[in-house]
């Protein structure tokens, strides 16, 4: 998936535009998170039924992201680093690309490095 992104791979123009987009998303949390609040009470949403607090901490999930919380420890611990706009889209990209979270992506898909 790096090839097709130029030369420059995830570090050109696709940061660059993560960058922008994290930055817009984030200037217009207010009117983001209320629309994603009408998804945790609507009642014809599957997980409403599973666990009525779940919508609720997926929303403050989103929230948190939103900020710049990056969660960079085992989520025991609960720590969590506040980032800037491109030090969060450089450690999401970074985790993207780390290859044991790439073989964690398929159970079944067992390299061998």
């Amino acid at each position: 998936m790096i090839d097709p992104m130029g030369v420059a791979g995830y570090e050109g123009a696709f940061t660059n535009i993560c960058c922008v987009v994290m930055r817009v998303l984030r200037e217009n949390r207010d009117a983001l998170m209320n629309v994603l609040e009408t998804f945790a009470h609507d009642p014809l949403v599957e997980w409403v039924k599973k666990d009525k607090d779940e919508g609720h901490k997926l929303l403050s999930k989103c929230e948190r992201r939103l900020r710049g919380e990056v969660t960079r420890f085992p989520a025991s611990r609960d720590i969590c680093q506040v980032l800037s706009v491109d030090g969060q889209v450089r450690a999401v990209i970074a985790e993207a690309a780390s290859a044991t979270n790439q073989a964690d992506m398929y159970k079944w898909w067992m390299p061998w490095y």
